[in-house]
């Protein structure tokens, strides 16, 4: 698919695209030089294992040089996005027990807007889509379902709400995609403007645990 020349090699302007295809982000130069950086360090892992044909600097790349480089790009993919969590976390001040409890809730609805994404796309369309988001994130809507139906808050009709929610999230992602890191910090801007009356489910969620915990 990428390898439009069918030459046996991808070069740099077809990386970059299929790259990106994969969910990777390039936006930066400073993200482009690293990519740059990387496919030699990739040269250098597949000449270490054995491949005898890794070509020279500034070429394009072929199999076994590319499947050493998404080895190196998904381990700082990895790495990026614990960083922007710990981050997130600490900025906004939640604990352990509280960000492994958003953790829960938010990986359950990512899941459960995949299928609505994939239902809305069978009666849009009539298909499947034919490319399933890799990225661990929620749509705006998701958010709105995970808001309503897995912490209770009261959306339904409230167009100030879901417009006051819209603006939040396009100040954290533009594009409405939003990432675990980001939830926490919409959590936090939740609670302290107590959107929706959070903190009056916040409470009578931790009232009721209580109450079951000295039964």
């Amino acid at each position: 698919v990428w390898d439009v020349e069918k030459t046996g090699l991808i070069d740099e302007s077809e990386l970059g695209s299929m790259l990106i295809d994969l969910g990777f982000e390039l936006p930066t130069v400073e993200e482009r030089v690293r990519l740059m950086n990387n496919t030699e360090k990739a040269r250098s892992s597949a000449r270490a294992v054995g491949v005898e044909n890794v070509g020279k600097a500034g070429e394009g790349v072929n199999f076994w040089v590319l499947l050493q480089l998404l080895r190196i790009m998904c381990c700082f993919d990895e790495r990026r996005v614990l960083e922007r969590e710990t981050e997130a976390a600490q900025q906004n001040q939640f604990s352990q027990g509280e960000v492994n409890g958003f953790r829960l809730a938010f990986t359950q609805w990512v899941e459960k807007d995949k299928v609505f994404m994939a239902y809305d796309a069978m009666n849009r369309f009539g298909a499947q889509p034919h490319h399933e988001d890799p990225d661990t994130v929620l749509s705006e809507e998701g958010l709105a379902r995970l808001l309503r139906g897995g912490m209770g808050l009261n959306l339904g009709g409230r167009m100030d709400l879901r417009r006051k929610l819209q603006r939040k999230v396009d100040t954290l992602d533009p594009r409405g995609r939003i990432d675990f890191a980001d939830f926490l910090r919409l959590m936090r801007w939740a609670l302290a403007s107590n959107f929706a009356d959070i903190n009056l489910t916040a409470h009578g969620e931790k009232d009721h645990d209580k109450a079951e915990a000295s039964q």
